[in-house]
């Protein structure tokens, strides 16, 4: 799955497309945190979220939930 969005990722950038940036993003954040790469996961959400907030799309929101929950209890794992 991560190979999927990170493909997405690069034909977004490529596009300019910045709402399916953010979705790309979002879902290599889900993807990274399922493995355990809260670190990725934590960079990735935080992109979708700067996306998602200028965009002023209510994802924004959802995204802000998931980094909440990682909380400060998180430690880095190097990724």
């Amino acid at each position: 799955m991560p190979l999927e969005h990170a493909a997405a990722l690069t034909l977004t950038v490529e596009t300019g497309d910045r709402y399916q940036q953010a979705r790309a993003h979002a879902g290599l954040g889900h993807a990274h945190h399922a493995t355990g790469k809260h670190g990725r996961a934590r960079q990735h959400w935080q992109h979708a979220l700067g996306l998602y907030t200028d965009l002023g799309v209510p994802e924004a929101g959802d995204v802000r939930a998931h980094l909440a929950a990682l909380g400060g209890a998180v430690k880095d794992d190097g990724d």
